[in-house]
């Protein structure tokens, strides 16, 4: 849920499903969940096929469960001597069969870098540093992966009940 470019909601869906793992004993990732979706035409936004999907076995399993990922926002601002990023995630588990809110979490980071010129090496300084972190194309993902690092500390480790 929110508004990204596909590439981010990709990037996203991948991180949330790589760090329940660590707390869950069986994620459906992205990859799989889509052809899943695709085999059973399966529309996830729609209750009555998120319950279906609920009770379809997978690997010998059902999972009545769903991890929703959403986006609150994704900034991005340059100015020369100033460059700053946000993401701004949440995630929720809610019961696929009873609609219900199991647990949720929500969490924001920011970078930036640059800083007020006083002198002319401070601005080309300060433009140098704004212009690295404004280019630096893997800063998004460590920042979505810091994000759901600092939600799921909050969600019970699960895999040994």
């Amino acid at each position: 849920r929110g508004k990204a470019k596909q590439k981010d909601k990709i990037l996203i869906e991948r991180a949330a499903a790589r760090h329940l793992r660590g707390k869950i004993a069986q994620v459906i990732g992205p990859a799989e969940r889509h052809r899943l979706t695709r085999r059973l035409a399966l529309d996830l936004t729609d209750p009555a096929d998120q319950r279906y999907f609920a009770r379809t076995p997978y690997k010998g399993r059902v999972c009545p469960y769903l991890a929703i990922p959403s986006i609150r926002g994704i900034e991005q601002n340059f100015a020369f001597i100033w460059a700053s990023r946000r993401v701004h995630l949440g995630l929720e588990i809610v019961s696929a069969l009873k609609g219900d809110s199991l647990w949720q979490g929500d969490h924001s980071t920011d970078r930036s870098d640059g800083g007020l010129p006083l002198s002319p090496f401070s601005l080309g300084s300060a433009a140098l540093r704004a212009g690295r972190l404004n280019s630096d194309k893997d800063m998004l993902p460590s920042m979505i992966d810091d994000v759901f690092r600092r939600i799921l500390v909050t969600l019970p480790d699960t895999r040994s009940y």
